[in-house]
């Protein structure tokens, strides 16, 4: 497949593509593109064990995807 197009995406959406060499990527450096990751919760489960345990995995996952390198991001800074 030939052409070409262009797409504002995350890396990790096009991260398989990439390394296989089927799209190429281009860091967009100006302007500076940020996003957050947030948890959305109904306030009838605020306090479930189930919406606890995630609470507590997300963090987890985030840091070791991104020290493992399969997610390019930056934890924010602790304030």
């Amino acid at each position: 497949m030939e052409g070409k197009a262009y797409s504002i995406l995350t890396p990790s959406a096009i991260q398989k593509e990439a390394s296989q060499g089927q799209v190429r990527t281009v860091k967009i450096i100006d302007p500076v593109i940020t996003r957050s990751v947030v948890l959305a919760v109904n306030p009838k489960d605020e306090r479930s064990p189930a919406v606890s345990v995630v609470r507590k995995l997300i963090p987890k996952v985030v840091r070791t995807l991104i020290e493992s390198r399969h997610w390019s991001a930056t934890l924010p800074d602790r304030a």
